[in-house]
């Protein structure tokens, strides 16, 4: 017989890309789940190492098809951040935060753009098209990066929060590639902060990075690399 626990219910909907975080004793978890009308993010949370969990929250909302969710930890704040479909051309990216270990979500109080009425406060631009988000936290900021979209170009954008999720900058572009890049990651401490991200250049694919030494307020490009610039 096989010895695990579920901890989404396996008997009403299907559940894909688990993600998972931890601070401490504190353990996270969050996926995605087919209700049968919408994709949604839902989330659990542990006290004691994983022994035991909570009770399932759905954090996303159900009135539209969401995916891709990643989570970050720091202290008693936890962060999620995923992508969501308004319409079958326009996907958006989403977060929420937690200032008491997953007990409770609340959306962004402000950021650079909004849907609905009344506005529901998002990372990325409603009238595009974001997707692949990623998400890294050190004290009391927050980065999420993403791959945009706009209907000419293909462009790596990312943002910040300086007070653990509740409010949010206009986003930065970091790629320089006209086309052609996916694939971002971020990771942050201390002061320091780094993108990277797959672009394409003359039919081959490379690597390209940039990185903040002021919490993600400037962007930098590497000054030497063993590699030939292009």
């Amino acid at each position: 017989t096989l010895d695990f626990t579920d901890l989404t219910d396996l008997s009403t909907a299907s559940s894909y890309i688990p993600q998972i975080a931890t601070f401490d004793n504190y353990v996270y978890a969050i996926w995605e789940l087919d209700n049968g009308t919408h994709h949604v993010i839902q989330t659990k949370y542990s006290t004691d190492y994983g022994q035991t969990w909570s009770g399932v929250q759905t954090i996303s909302d159900t009135s539209y098809d969401a995916a891709n969710p990643q989570i970050a930890a720091y202290g008693d704040n936890v962060y999620a951040v995923w992508y969501l479909d308004l319409t079958s051309s326009h996907y958006v990216i989403c977060t929420k935060y937690s200032t008491d270990h997953g007990q409770t979500w609340n959306a962004p109080t402000t950021s650079e753009y909004s849907y609905g009425a009344p506005a529901t406060y998002v990372l990325s631009d409603p009238t595009q098209n974001s997707k692949n988000p990623q998400i890294s936290a050190y004290n009391d900021y927050v980065y999420v990066i993403w791959k945009n979209d706009n209907g000419t170009t293909t462009n790596i954008q990312t943002t910040l929060s300086s007070d653990n999720g509740q409010n949010w900058q206009n986003h930065q572009q970091l790629s320089t590639i006209a086309s052609g890049v996916s694939e971002p990651q971020i990771i942050a401490s201390g002061n320091h902060v780094y993108g990277i991200w797959e672009s394409t250049i003359s039919a081959k694919s490379v690597i390209e990075t940039k990185y903040s030494s002021d919490n993600g307020t400037t962007w930098q490009a590497p000054t030497s690399a063993p590699n030939t610039p292009y």
